[in-house]
């Protein structure tokens, strides 16, 4: 971009970089090659082929796996291709809750069909293990 202004108009890239609000070491750093964005797809490239072969594993430990093989890339440009990619990490779906239909307790017809019990249990642990049990 600046280089087709300075082009045009004859400017200087001091004063196209000040009202464009550029740094001038921005400038003649991209001038001779460097473009990090154009790399960024070999990035993309190592991260999807080692969440295909780690599948249960999240950004930091795809990161220090990689830091660990060799490769210097800073978190945050990992960070962000990772993100660009969604890669991020699926969460298994969530089971379905299960249903119940509640009846009504039908009173019983006759004598002893229906009871119920609250059953109590109390236990002491020590030299002399005893359990007592009551229900009331």
């Amino acid at each position: 971009m600046i280089g087709a202004i300075r082009q045009r108009r004859q400017q200087s890239v001091r004063r196209i970089c000040r009202v464009l609000g550029f740094r001038r070491q921005t400038y003649h750093h991209r001038w001779r090659g460097y473009r990090p964005e154009e790399r960024d797809w070999e990035l993309q490239d190592l991260l999807e082929r080692t969440a295909r072969r780690f599948v249960a594993w999240g950004f930091w430990m795809i990161f220090y796996f990689l830091r660990n093989q060799g490769y210097a890339f800073n978190h945050k440009r990992v960070y962000r291709v990772w993100t660009e990619a969604g890669l991020h990490l699926r969460l298994p779906p969530k089971r379905p809750r299960i249903r119940r239909e509640y009846q009504e307790l039908l009173p019983p017809d006759g004598i002893n069909e229906g009871w119920a019990m609250d059953f109590l249990s109390d236990c002491v642990v020590g030299p002399t293990s005893k359990a007592y049990v009551s229900s009331t």
